[in-house]
């Protein structure tokens, strides 16, 4: 989460320190322990790691449920035994995502009262470029949910940490799921992923007129979206234009890595994943997977411990050699070059012309494979199209708050979420 005051003063909102972590973004976990408290962020991540040995899981990255899951009632989706050990009192994915989304606004809200401002503050949603019949469903869902979140904010404000009791949390939903309205008026509009993104390179000062693709590599999905940038100070022009057709997922990201290691990880163990010990084990590597994927990318080299308490040593350039992984490097590119195709022959000209410069932002920016997608040149309908590496951190942020760098592909699209102008629809 992120905020912005008047013309585009950032006002910076620490959730990861808020919640016991570090800096900006909080992990996306919950989890319930056998005594039925509810935890949330870097407790829940703990928890379930040690957890993980007796099968139990936790509930991640809730917002890859409305890209990836069934299109239904998730209202009436019971989470099994596995996340939820209170058997006497079931909680449904809807229950889990809503509780998340309460937690997350709550420490927005009070990085907010932190500053100075109001924990009620207007707030705009970023969502993924689902298609038309996924948004149908999804975006009225998040919306019903952040309006809910913003109670449960307030009713459990500063006991997160402690645990939430099962019985208390189904109580407090249930006397939601009653109310006659909701706080939708703090509701602002759903913006696409990649046009927030291109939102955050708006705010610099020096004259350029670019054609850019951001590519936001998430958890569940990843977005793209080409864009014309026009600034010239001196002329007080300033826009994104968001070019028509550009505006596509991939229904594919960071989890489908953790989930490609995993098998990998059984394969080179000769696991059977069908099996009852590779399910076990399945389950156990999920506790640890993340962590030990960004090792195995920053190091190149990671001890993967199983159940058994074995380790299996995976080596960087072999998992990437993998069939595995050149399926999905290869899924990235084409999905690319078909996003580059649905764009207007004016707009195609322009890349030959000029080139492209590629925004990588999201927690899985610093792939390998996705690093590869801002280099080389690509043909689409016979041109020929050099892609560039855009700045990791654009120069306004590096020149005025260089505090934000180190996170900012994490951060790219909530602070363009928040930003006071967004890209405008091209013709």
């Amino acid at each position: 989460a992120f905020g912005m005051k008047g013309e585009g003063k950032p006002v910076e909102l620490s959730l990861g320190n808020r919640a016991g972590g570090s800096g900006y973004p909080v992990d996306s976990s919950l989890f319930i322990s056998d005594e039925g408290l509810i935890f949330f962020g870097p407790q829940a991540v703990i928890l379930g790691t040690n957890a993980a040995e007796a099968g139990r899981t936790r509930f991640d990255s809730p917002k890859a449920r409305l890209s990836m899951g069934a299109q239904g009632e998730i209202s009436k989706i019971k989470v099994g035994p596995e996340i939820n050990p209170i058997i006497g009192t079931p909680l449904t994915e809807e229950d889990l995502i809503t509780l998340y989304l309460g937690y997350l606004t709550d420490l927005a809200g009070a990085e907010m009262q932190a500053q100075g401002y109001s924990r009620y503050t207007r707030r705009r949603f970023a969502r993924p470029c689902w298609p038309e019949e996924r948004n149908r469903w999804a975006e009225p869902l998040l919306r019903r949910m952040l309006a809910r979140a913003q109670i449960l904010a307030d009713t459990f404000h500063g006991r997160w940490q402690a645990g939430i009791p099962v019985g208390e949390a189904n109580a407090a939903l249930v006397k939601l799921r009653e109310l006659a309205a909701l706080p939708e008026y703090l509701l602002a509009e759903g913006v696409p992923e990649p046009v927030a993104a291109a939102a955050s390179l708006m705010l610099r000062d020096e004259a350029q007129r670019e054609m850019f693709l951001v590519i936001d590599v998430g958890a569940g999905t990843t977005d793209f979206g080409l864009f014309m940038l026009q600034h010239n100070p001196e002329k007080d022009v300033s826009l994104a234009r968001t070019i028509p057709g550009s505006i596509e997922y991939l229904p594919q990201a960071g989890n489908r890595v953790d989930d490609l290691l995993k098998f990998y990880v059984l394969d080179l163990e000769g696991i059977d994943p069908a099996t009852p010990e590779g399910r076990h084990n399945l389950t156990f590597l999920q506790s640890t997977i993340r962590q030990s994927k960004e090792t195995l990318f920053r190091d190149g080299i990671v001890e993967i411990p199983l159940a058994n308490h074995t380790q299996v040593v995976v080596d960087l350039g072999t998992f990437r050699a993998s069939e595995r992984i050149k399926a999905f490097a290869k899924q990235m590119e084409q999905k690319l070059e078909s996003v580059l195709a649905m764009v207007g022959e004016g707009y195609l000209d322009l890349m030959a012309q000029d080139d492209v410069y590629v925004v990588l932002t999201g927690g899985g920016a610093g792939l390998p494979m996705v690093l590869d997608l801002a280099k080389g040149v690509i043909e689409v309908k016979g041109r020929k199209i050099l892609r560039k590496p855009s700045a990791t951190v654009p120069a306004w942020i590096d020149e005025g708050y260089p505090q934000m760098a180190p996170q900012y592909p994490q951060l790219a699209v909530a602070i363009g979420g928040a930003a006071p102008d967004l890209p405008t629809m091209g013709e």
